[in-house]
Order: C-alpha cells, then structure tokens, then sequence
C-alpha cells in the first residue's frame, strides 16, 4: 500500500473547488485472487473514504477507471494537498498502474484548462562533409492533460536537397544523417491530443573541402572476402575442442551469476577474464550469458542471498529433472541484478574480446519456464521488474549489443505487449530454436512481435539452431535444410548475424560450416575509390544481410574516415571522404573492436 500526495495549482483557491475526479489506468489479476483498492482522504472525517476497486475488471486486461467526489473542498487539506491511497488485500500479487491523475473542477463545473507542450528542436547547426551525421537534443515538456492523454513526438524533414535519416523520429533526442551539402529545415512536433506544437531548426551541410574534381583519378582495386568476418557467422561454445579452427570468429559461454559474486558487492571477474583471454588468444570474440536456472541445478543467485532472511527458492521440476528456481519477490536479488549488469558494463563495455551479450530470467536464461513452476513476482520476475531491467540495460549499454530470446513477446509473462516504449529500446533477439519444423508459426511471430525488419538496422539478430529433433540437428546446414528451407534463406530473411552451431562438426565439414557463416551478417564492397595527391573518394556498399554493429572505418594510408561503417544497411552505399590520396593510397578497413588475428575483408573489382 501507499499514499500519494497531490498538490493543488497554485492558481486555485481550495474554496473554489467543486468536484474532484481521481482516474486511473489499471492491469493486474481477478478481484477474487487480489483485492487491489482507490481511497481518497476525507479531512472533515478524519479518515479515507473508498473511492473503487477492481471488481469489474478484467484479468491482466488495460482497464480505465474513473470516481467522482463532489464537495471538492472536503478532500484537500489547509496546505492544498490532496491524498490518494492505493493498497492490496495480499501480497499474492502484483498489478501495473500507467496513469493516476487528479482532475480538480473549479465552481464553473469546467476542469482546468490543458496547456500546449512546450517544444524546443535545438540550436541550428552547421556540419562539413564528409561528416554527415549530428546528434538532435529536442526538449519537450508537458502538463500532463488531457486525461488519458499520451504525447506522440515526431521529427520530420519540412525542407533540404535530399532526404535526411532519423536514427529514430519518435524521439525528441536522436540522430539525423545527410546524403548531400545544403540547407535541411527540421520540425520537431509533440502532439498531446488536443494541441499539435511544432518547432524548427536548421541543418547545413557544407561541401568537403578538397581538390577539383579533374585532379582525382580512378584507382586499381582487387579484393575478395575469403573467411568469416569478425563478430558472424557459426558459433561454437568455448568448451568445444574444435573452436581453434579460422571457420568461426564467435565462440559462446554460460556463465554462473554465483561464480562472480558471493559477498555482498564483492565482484570476482577473473573467471571472465580468463575466459575471454582463452577465445581471443584463438583469434575469436565470445558471445556471454549469465543465468541463474538451469534444468537440473541450483539456482546460480549469490550466496548472500540466499542465506538472508525471507529468501525462499522454489523447487520443482523442469525437462524432467528436479530444478530450483530464484525468489523473484526478494527486493536484494532485484538489486542485484540491476548491480550486476551495472557493474559489468562498466569492466567490459569497451573490451574487443566481447562482441555480444544475452540476457534473460526464465530456463537457461531466456525468456520462458514453459515447463515447469511459473510465478510471476516469484519465480520468475514480475511484469515491473522487468520493465525496470529492460529500461536499466538499455542506459548502461551504449557500445555493446545485448539481446532477450525472442519468446518475450508473450504478453502473458512480460511486460512488452502493453508498453510500446519499451519495444521502442534498443536491444536485439536472439531465436533457441532456428529452423525447427514449424518456425514460420510461433517463432516467426515473435520476430514479427518485436518488428525484427526495423530493429535489425540497429541491434543484432541471433540465435541457436533447433535441438527439437535430432534430426534438426544433423540437417541444420544441408543444402536444403532440415525441412525444405535452407539455412542461407532463412538467416537472410531475419538478417542473421550469428547463429550457434556447436554440434554442426558431427554433421559438415569446416568449410560448409565457414560457407554458412559467410552468408550471415555484414560484407563489404568497394564500388568506387578515386584519388588526388590529398585525398580520396571511396564509395562502399554493404552486400551482407545485416550491417556492422560496431565502429568501422574506410582507412587510406592509415588515416581513418570521420564517418563509421557502422549501421550501413544491406543494398545500402556511402560514399567517404578521406584526406589522404597518392598514385597508390593503401586502402583497408580498420575497426578497434577487434583482436589480434581478425581482419575486416571487402570485395573489390575496380
């Protein structure tokens, strides 16, 4: 339970109050199982008088609900305060509120008025090619109103000699990228339903400064991509005794939550330092995943934990085995959590020897218990934790890609299907079960849930091929794959970057496994690349399915392009400006996200 204070305007007398309405937006279990009530405090009474319950309401289902007090004065207190107490009949429980708002009617009967959004695009800028890209830092503030109002924002180009690229245009802070020199205009808009408001900033872009153009001449190139490209293709656990092949440049790992942390904020990494050191001393990046279940085992949560008062596991049984699971309604072990990837971050978000990251609750942790005790709020976490996790990872990774297993897009235990902020985050997916017979059904819908054809142009698609079958298995990689629809089809269609494979050596040889890793993720080719005495014009296109998730740079001679490869999107070409040419300019592409041994390679027939 809680009390929530609200403050009356200062523009309005209490005396000039006639009516108060309290409106709420609701979702949580049936009535009969918790008893969730609205109070509002009666200071002529001295005590709460109830306002309404859920008893009408849907199970889990968004429910709007108003109540309506006349004699308004009643309920604010000399200091102008109104009171609103929320409270459950148990803990069984929990429920999500997305709106609590006091509306106050003057004596007029007529609420007070809503007031536009104030809207700020930002100072103009001024950029030079080759640099084509700035950050937008709109501003947007609100009052709230109308009721049930949720402001929708929307940068847009109004002017400019060709089309600019939002990064995202549904956020008032994002990134615009420019194709040619000129002058852009850009609106950014907050509509909260009543009042659209606009403002306007302009974008020019300045020509690259360089030699005329009769000075460049037209520069021999020839090239081919002959492996894996670094953070693609096959991936192999680091335990598997055939990950030193040059097949693969991704290796995978489980890793327990309980073999970093004992104590109470003492954090241990040496087990994933020596982990990543052994895959980058092959010329590999990893791919990590803490987990806390597993079939079979004991919970991985720390010791501390566990040992503390009112810390209780569940023990049950899962894929056949006698399995324990974490006490989701301990508040330490939510802190925790939210600590753990904090602290992480902070050591390894700048490491070349990590290229991706997954994460999730459920079995091995990905986003389910489909067999077995599932609890929300228990054993596994509950619908708000997992906003506040989502929300949490999505603020302290910045340069590291992570994923959630697909099978989140089950409105029955997460919060995504009612919060489309959430799914507006960036964080990629990752599918258990690649290719199995009926992947067109429920895990094409879980793509399609989280809008994979949108999300992939920014966080990685991954996954495992299916261990439904044995023979899901043994046909993962052939010609045809396991039922009628090769790997290569189905990996494009989702912009697969990497996919795990550890027991594909019983089945293919090194060279299938690397030709289907060649066929994931990003490549390179260079369509154009001219030069003066000073500088060079090259122009690359990305042929792969997916793009470089990472900083990449067109390097002539060493010196780098301002603008990275990163995000270049398949069919996509850009053209890059680099101030430094020759009869002979060596052109490579450098990234420092890479180890020792790996090498980005392009195709090129100039």
């Amino acid at each position: 339970k809680g009390v929530l204070t609200f403050g009356l305007p200062e523009s309005l007398a209490r005396s000039e109050v006639e009516k108060i309405e309290v409106v709420t937006n609701f979702m949580g279990p049936y009535y009969s199982y918790q008893r969730w009530t609205w109070k509002i405090r009666d200071f002529e009474r001295r005590r709460y008088i109830k306002l309404g319950n859920n008893k009408t309401v849907q199970e889990w289902a968004w429910t709007q609900m108003r109540w309506k007090k006349n004699d308004g004065d009643r309920y604010i207190d000399n200091n102008g305060n109104i009171k609103i107490k929320f409270l459950s009949n148990n803990s069984k429980d929990v429920c999500n509120l997305d709106q609590l708002v006091v509306l106050v009617y003057k004596t007029d009967n007529q609420p007070i008025e809503n007031q536009p959004p104030v809207v700020n695009a930002g100072k103009n800028q001024v950029i030079q090619l080759p640099n084509n890209m700035i950050d937008l830092s709109g501003t947007i503030t609100d009052d709230g109103l109308p009721e049930n109002s949720i402001i929708q924002v929307s940068w847009i180009q109004t002017s400019g000699p060709s089309g600019a690229s939002f990064d995202n245009a549904n956020q008032a802070r994002t990134q615009v990228s420019f194709t040619e020199p000129g002058q852009y205009e850009l609106t950014l808009t907050a509509d909260d339903g009543e009042f659209s408001i606009s403002d306007i900033m302009t974008v020019t872009i300045n020509e690259a400064i360089g030699p005329p153009d009769d000075e460049f001449k037209d520069i021999s190139i020839q090239s081919s991509i002959s492996h894996v490209q670094p953070m693609t293709g096959i991936v192999f656990w680091t335990d598997s005794d055939r990950n030193s092949s040059s097949a693969i440049q991704l290796e995978y790992s489980y890793i327990k939550y309980s073999n970093i942390v004992s104590v109470k904020n003492q954090f241990d990494w040496q087990k994933v330092d020596n982990l990543l050191s052994q895959v980058s001393s092959r010329g590999h990046q990893a791919i990590l995943r803490f987990y806390f279940v597993y079939p079979g085992q004991l919970t991985t949560v720390p010791a501390y934990i566990k040992n503390s008062a009112g810390y209780n596991e569940t023990k049950g049984r899962t894929e056949g085995q006698t399995t324990w699971f974490p006490d989701w309604s301990n508040t330490e072990l939510q802190a925790f959590t939210l600590n753990f990837y904090s602290k992480f971050a902070e050591r390894y978000e700048n490491d070349p020897r990590l290229a991706f990251l997954q994460t999730g609750f459920g079995l091995w942790a990905e986003y389910h218990i489909y067999d077995g005790p599932m609890t929300l709020g228990k054993t596994f976490p509950s619908k708000i934790f997992q906003s506040t996790f989502i929300r949490h990872m999505s603020n302290i990774f910045r340069t590291v890609p992570w994923s959630i297993s697909i099978d989140a897009a089950d409105s029955a235990v997460s919060p995504f299907a009612n919060d489309q902020g959430l799914c507006n985050l960036y964080f990629g997916l990752f599918d258990d079960s690649f290719l199995h017979k009926t992947h067109h059904d429920y895990n094409a819908e879980c793509f399609t849930f989280f809008n994979h054809q949108a999300r992939y142009k920014h966080s990685p698609m991954g996954g495992e091929l299916s261990y439904y079958t044995n023979y899901d298995q043994e046909q993962a990689l052939d010609i045809n794959g396991p039922h009628g629809i090769p790997f290569e089809q189905l990996a494009a269609q989702y912009h697969i970057s990497y996919m795990i494979g550890n027991d594909q050596p019983d089945y293919q040889s090194m060279s299938r496994i690397e030709e289907a890793g060649m066929a994931t993720g990003y490549k390179f080719q260079i369509t154009s690349f001219k030069a003066s005495s000073t500088q060079s014009n090259i122009t690359v296109e990305n042929i792969g399915i997916a793009p470089i998730y990472y900083d990449a740079y067109v390097t002539i001679n060493g010196l780098r392009s301002a603008a990275s490869l990163k995000q270049l999107l398949p069919g996509q070409s850009k053209e890059y400006t680099i101030n430094s040419g020759g009869d002979a300019p060596l052109l490579s592409i450098e990234s420092d996200r890479l180890v020792s041994g790996q090498q980005i390679e392009f195709e090129a027939d100039l």
